[in-house]
């Protein structure tokens, strides 16, 4: 019996071990965790406030280089748009709610959302505008832009003292769990040398394990908390700000002032694109890691082709550019995602109708070569330089750092179009001429 209780003492003792190890390793990780988050605790609402103020200071220079001849109407105008939305957003959401726990006087922003509307036919028609009435607007948003930078630094202080409490508190806590887990380690050790030397092997091997395991749900917690952090954080706040946007355009609030349309018409638009951004950024993601999935059937590609340019051809048209399909496209087949081919496509056409001639067109083809289908995409634009080479179609390549401030973007598009291609059996490749036209050329292996 003597040999057999021991065995039970033995394993019994083995999990107790188990326990305190793990337990000790968990306060640790508790108490660097905590240091390491309350040191990056939500700025959401700094950013914002510090965000309103950067836009009232870029929206000041796009009227002052207006008036000196150095900027442009639609600048002026975009600026105007940009402020209007983020300050509209100040007032409502999680923003507003931590401004009025923090208990700032955000008196303020309401103030700067009532210059707005008081400049905004003056901002509309600034062509027209007398020079003393843009400098006296100008005057009101340098006292407006001082008050907002002492706002900033009151929600700046009141986020420090927030985020200092919870640490002070959640230090202290992790202090008293810290303190147990020394008495139970003393009391285990007293233990530990009653018994034999093979069970201090034991406890070894399994605080490895222990610490693998912790390793393991740490990187895990940490995957899971960036992926709710983009959702949150980025699409969630966009698709509110979509639908409140949608409802004022379609007047479910009472009908639209005239003034007000068109400013309504540029926060849809800018909206939408920034949708199509963060889907970029996220289908980029998906393509590195190899998480992409793709469903391959059997496509026709004059008809896919044909529904492509009738989805794409409102897009394009608002840039003043004609999209055409060439006339009597071979009947070819291949095995492919219709949708991701699809966006394939989009950002072909996208990219063509941006930087193309107004007037112009952008032609869709496809011809046979040997065993392979062939689409292009051609368009009468600027051209890219030779410079360009391959690197065009690296993750945040674009032709000019001016694209992005131009066109829009974030240098994902052709990076996606690649990997999708690529993921097809394909290859993307294309010819330009500077001052003429591109051409965007990707080829599919052909169904048997």
């Amino acid at each position: 019996m003597k040999p057999r209780a021991f065995q039970l003492k033995l394993v019994l003792f083995g999990f107790a071990i188990a326990g305190l190890i793990a337990a000790t390793l968990s306060l640790v990780g508790l108490r660097t965790q905590i240091l390491q988050v309350g040191d990056s605790s939500s700025t959401g609402p700094i950013w914002f406030v510090t965000a309103i103020e950067r836009d009232v200071q870029e929206f000041q220079i796009a009227i002052a280089s207006y008036e000196l001849g150095l900027g442009t109407f639609e600048n002026a105008n975009l600026r105007f748009d940009i402020l209007w939305s983020r300050v509209s957003g100040a007032n409502r959401g999680e923003v507003a709610d931590k401004l009025l726990e923090y208990q700032v006087d955000t008196s303020v922003i309401n103030l700067l959302q009532v210059k707005l509307l008081q400049y905004e036919q003056l901002v509309m028609n600034i062509d027209t505008a007398s020079p003393a009435s843009i400098h006296s607007m100008i005057n009101d948003f340098n006292i407006l832009n001082r008050d907002i930078h002492g706002l900033a630094l009151d929600v700046l202080q009141a986020s420090s003292n927030e985020t200092r409490e919870w640490r002070e508190a959640l230090l202290r806590i992790s202090g008293e769990n810290v303190a147990i887990g020394v008495a139970i380690g003393l009391t285990a050790l007293a233990l530990i040398l009653l018994l034999r030397l093979d069970a201090v092997a034991a406890r070894n091997q399994l605080a490895e394990k222990d610490e693998l395991l912790i390793a393991a749900e740490a990187a895990n917690l940490a995957k899971s908390e960036f992926i709710a952090a983009v959702n949150h954080e980025l699409r969630t706040p966009l698709t509110s700000i979509s639908g409140a946007i949608s409802l004022m355009g379609s007047g479910a609030y009472g009908e639209v002032p005239e003034a007000f349309k068109k400013p309504i018409q540029i926060a849809s638009r800018n909206a939408k694109q920034l949708g199509v951004l963060i889907s970029d950024l996220l289908n980029a993601e998906k393509l590195s890691s190899g998480s992409m999935n793709f469903h391959a059937d059997e496509m026709d590609l004059a008809s896919f082709l044909t529904e492509q340019v009738e989805s794409n051809k409102p897009y394009v048209e608002t840039f003043n550019v004609e999209l055409s399909l060439n006339a009597n496209l071979p009947k070819l087949s291949v095995r492919g995602d219709r949708q991701r081919l699809g966006q394939v496509l989009a950002n072909l056409i996208s990219n063509a109708a941006k930087f193309s001639n107004a007037g112009t067109q952008v032609v869709i083809g496809l011809e046979r070569v040997q065993d392979r289908a062939v689409i292009s995409v051609k368009d009468q634009g600027r051209g890219i330089p030779e410079s360009a080479g391959e690197r065009l179609f690296e993750r945040f390549q674009q032709v000019d750092s001016s694209d992005a401030r131009e066109r829009g973007g974030t240098g994902l598009g052709l990076s996606i179009v690649k990997s999708i291609v690529d993921a097809h059996g394909g290859t993307v490749w294309y010819d330009s001429v500077l001052g003429k036209g591109t051409t965007f050329y990707f080829d599919l292996p052909l169904e048997s």
